[in-house]
């Protein structure tokens, strides 16, 4: 029994310090180019009071930047137009009281009046690729 538990002991020491290799897989760059394309073509079909309003400011950011870095600041701009919908309007001492909040959110209620009381989607649109050129 005690030949066992040294056995285990030292299997166990050995398996510590041993680096336990790790399955790396290598995307090449035109296969990743291309998924982002294709992600980019879905977005722009995904329109006003879709999808988009169900997702966190966060979320809607991370997705955006990963299509802007990758060329594609239209469909960038197209989910953060869309989510502004969503919004909440907020007066500047709303936001002025919430430091916390992500820089930019005072824009998302300016883009989410646009939408939700002038129904005025050009404006917001236009807001939304400004946004994406300046802030994000």
């Amino acid at each position: 029994m005690f030949n066992i538990i040294a056995g285990l002991r030292r299997s166990f020491r050995a398996f510590r310090t041993e680096e336990i290799a790790q399955p790396v897989t290598v995307i090449p760059a035109h296969e990743l180019q291309d998924a982002i394309r294709d992600l980019a073509n879905v977005v722009d079909n995904i329109g006003y009071g879709e999808v988009w309003t169900a997702l966190s400011c966060t979320e809607v950011h991370a997705l955006s930047r990963v299509l802007l870095i990758a060329g594609h600041a239209d469909s960038a701009a197209h989910v953060i137009a869309c989510h502004a919908e969503g919004d909440d309007i907020l007066s500047p001492e709303d936001i002025a009281a919430n430091p916390n909040w992500v820089d930019g959110f005072d824009m998302h209620s300016d883009m989410s009046y646009y939408a939700n009381e002038r129904g005025d989607y050009d404006k917001v649109s236009a807001m939304a690729r400004e946004y994406v050129t300046t802030s994000l």
